[in-house]
């Protein structure tokens, strides 16, 4: 499990596949998942969700996920707050 929330290894089931694309978002990601929330939640009014199923694929802590996001959604729930939205950023 992933304590600091930083997800650049991606879960084995992604096997060969995953282990590039890791490799890739450790060369090209100049800003940490941490920073990034940080950042956006400091833009003003606006929700930070994570989705419950992208969280046990990435085999995060749900608790420190918790602690960094506004609320754990699953997908439907995700895609019906996104559709009355004005903007929308999914990462």
């Amino acid at each position: 499990m992933n304590e600091e929330f930083d997800v650049t290894k991606l879960s084995a089931e992604y096997g060969e596949e995953g282990k590039r694309l890791s490799k890739r978002m450790e060369e090209i990601n100049p800003i940490s998942l941490k920073e990034l929330l940080r950042d956006v939640r400091a833009m003003g009014n606006l929700k930070v969700y994570a989705c419950t199923g992208a969280v046990k694929l990435m085999e995060l802590e749900e608790s420190v996920v918790r602690s960094r996001v506004d609320d754990i959604l699953g997908l439907t729930t995700l895609l019906e707050i996104a559709d009355g939205a004005e903007t929308q950023l999914f990462v």
